[in-house]
């Protein structure tokens, strides 16, 4: 049996804490995302799960990423106190876009009475950035299956091949992952579920092609080699009456670079008939700035580290959205479901994104379209 969360994309009623982890399936989406310092994203996926015995099953997936950014082609703007950031990857393009990524992966799950056991291997190509990664979740349901403990782990080894000529310190990065989760049905119509984190990360953690240019200087963006983070997340989900589902998120983030977050999420599930799920979400985060972070006029060539990364100061964001799930009734034992949604972003204004894209925030839209089959 194994986990399964209230999403926007998968929701019915009544509620189940476990499902067929065996379950038989194929699936394709697309997603589309646009944004006010263009950049668009096209990313098409295929996912294939098939049973291989009586307590064996595996799944084959492959993701494809196509990325036009004016950022990759021609750099970024300017600060008004004359500092330059520069975010040019210097990369060529592929197949007429600015960047390309395939991501296939290949995981095998064995299940047998209340024990789920699942393992895989991930892989990431991209013009000059490669990713090889390998994890494992185990599962186990007992007190009649209301209750679900899962643990798990990943291990993954990144490695850059930059464009532009330039010395790095290293050239690779190596992160391993460690969770446990338990979840517990509080009566027919409601879960909590609690799941903690453990992430360490060392080798090359800036991008090998941000810097900075300042007074006659440029100096490549430079962190410490080392980061490890502690998420904590809980969940809440609640069925409102015969045909409504609240989904209540929140997460903590901290980190030894001294950065904090916080990241609350509510969703509303509406059955619309038997055939028919809309739903509307609404996500806030908020996070401080890392410790060794300088306003961008105060850097000097002779810092230790230097940040021109947005994502690395004090940022707060929302995203709205709204779906629709829908199981047509032609198809017999209604085991077609297609998703659709959409999905509007923005941060708030922010002096590292001005320097970066000459604008004061980021705003996007982006979409999803899923069919999924099960046979």
């Amino acid at each position: 049996m194994q986990v399964v969360l209230l999403l926007l994309a998968v929701v019915l009623f009544p509620f189940r804490l476990i499902a067929d982890a065996l379950e038989e399936s194929f699936s394709v989406s697309y997603d589309y995302y646009s944004d006010n310092v263009d950049v668009q994203v096209y990313s098409p996926a295929f996912d294939f799960r098939k049973r291989l015995s009586e307590y064996w099953g595996m799944g084959v997936s492959l993701r494809l990423d196509a990325i036009s950014a004016a950022s990759i082609r021609n750099g970024s703007g300017r600060y008004e106190d004359s500092v330059v950031i520069d975010a040019v990857s210097g990369a060529s393009d592929r197949l007429g876009f600015d960047d390309f990524r395939a991501a296939p992966t290949l995981s095998f799950v064995y299940e047998k009475g209340d024990f789920v056991g699942s393992f895989g291997a991930y892989y990431s190509n991209e013009i000059d950035y490669n990713v090889y990664s390998g994890f494992m979740d185990l599962t186990y349901a007992f007190n009649d299956a209301n209750t679900v403990l899962s643990v798990g782990g990943v291990y993954s080894y990144e490695v850059w091949t930059p464009s532009t000529n330039r010395y790095l310190p290293t050239d690779d990065k190596t992160l391993y992952s460690f969770s446990a989760s338990i979840t517990q049905l509080i009566n027919p119509k409601a879960y909590v579920q609690l799941r903690a984190e453990y992430v360490d990360q060392s080798g090359l953690l800036s991008s090998p092609y941000h810097y900075l240019l300042q007074d006659g200087f440029a100096q490549y963006d430079r962190y410490p080699d080392r980061r490890r983070s502690f998420p904590i997340a809980f969940q809440y989900v609640q069925q409102l009456g015969d045909i409504t589902a609240l989904n209540a998120d929140y997460r903590f983030y901290s980190d030894t670079w001294e950065m904090t977050s916080h990241t609350g999420e509510v969703k509303l599930m509406v059955d619309l008939g038997e055939n028919i799920t809309v739903g509307v979400r609404e996500r806030l985060y908020g996070q401080s700035e890392v410790g060794f972070i300088k306003p961008l006029k105060d850097v000097s060539i002779d810092d230790r580290y230097i940040v021109s990364n947005y994502k690395y100061s004090a940022l707060f964001s929302s995203t709205t959205g709204a779906s629709i799930l829908w199981r047509p009734s032609y198809f017999e034992d209604e085991n077609v479901v297609i998703n659709l949604s959409a999905n509007y972003y923005t941060t708030d204004e922010n002096a590292y994104i001005l320097a970066w894209y000459g604008t004061t925030k980021i705003q996007a839209f982006y979409t999803t379209f899923g069919f999924n089959y099960e046979y």
